[in-house]
C-alpha cells in the first residue's frame, strides 16, 4: 500500500513513497491518459513571492506513476483498460506498486470500474466491470490546495474514505489497512473507512464495512 507523502522543496515538489514495500518493482501499466477534462502535475507548482502558490497552466495528456495530479476540472482518465472519473479538486496518483494498477486517491471523488487505493485501504469491483463504485476521500482537517503545497507530508497522510457501489450487482473487494481485521480482504458493497494515527509504518483506524456478503 502506498502512502501519500508530499515533500515541498524551494519550488513544491511532491513525491508519493511505498510504503512498506518501497523497493517492489511495478509489474503493471505505469502510464494513463487524461482523455476528457483537464488535470496539471502538482509537481510543478511554484510558490510566488508574496508565499502564495500557482499551479502550472499547462494541462497534461500522458500521466505517470511518478507525479502526483489534480484535477482542475472534472476530468476522465484512462488506466490498464480502466475508466476513472473524478470530480474537480482530486489529487490522485497512479499506484503500481504490485501487478494490480489502481488509482491511490489523495482527496477528492472518483467513480471507476476498477481498483482504488488509499492510506486507508484499497477497494476494486470483485467480478464484473459493469459494476462501478464512488471513492470520496476527505482528509484530516480538509486542507486547501494551498496547505497541501506549502505544508508538506503531515497533510494528507490521516482521512475518511467512503465507499459506495453505484452501479451493478454483486461486490467489491474491500482490504482495509484500518480497523480490527487490517490487511484480510472482505466483500461488500462499501463502507467508511477511517485512518486515526501512523505509528512507524503501521496506520491506525475504523473500518465499517455497509453490505458484507454472507460468507464474509
Amino acid at each position: 500500500m502506498r502512502t501519500f507523502t508530499l515533500a515541498v522543496a524551494v519550488c513544491a515538489t511532491l513525491a508519493v513513497t511505498a510504503a512498506p514495500a518501497a523497493a517492489a518493482k511495478p509489474t503493471c501499466s505505469r502510464k494513463a491518459t487524461a482523455t476528457a477534462g483537464s488535470v496539471v502535475d502538482l509537481t510543478r507548482s511554484t510558490q510566488a513571492a508574496d508565499g502564495t502558490w500557482q499551479l502550472p497552466q499547462d494541462s497534461v495528456q500522458r500521466l505517470d506513476d511518478i507525479s502526483i495530479y489534480g484535477a482542475t476540472s472534472a476530468l476522465t482518465v484512462a488506466y490498464a483498460g480502466v475508466t476513472y472519473r473524478f470530480q474537480a479538486g482530486a489529487i490522485f496518483a497512479l499506484d503500481c506498486a504490485g501487478a494490480r494498477p489502481a488509482i491511490e486517491l489523495g482527496t477528492g471523488t472518483v467513480t471507476a470500474t476498477g481498483a482504488v487505493s488509499a492510506p486507508e485501504g484499497r477497494w476494486a469491483p470483485a467480478a464484473s466491470r459493469r459494476m462501478t463504485m464512488r471513492v470520496t476521500r476527505t482528509p484530516k482537517g480538509e486542507p486547501t490546495l494551498d496547505r497541501i503545497l506549502a505544508n508538506g507530508p503531515d497533510v494528507l497522510e490521516l482521512g475518511t474514505v467512503t465507499v459506495a457501489t453505484t452501479a451493478g450487482r454483486g461486490y467489491l473487494d474491500v482490504t482495509p489497512t484500518v480497523g480490527a481485521q487490517a490487511g484480510t480482504r472482505r466483500r461488500a458493497r462499501g463502507g467508511t473507512f477511517t485512518s486515526t494515527a501512523v505509528h512507524g509504518k503501521r496506520i491506525t483506524g475504523t473500518a465499517t464495512f455497509v453490505g458484507l456478503a454472507p460468507s464474509a
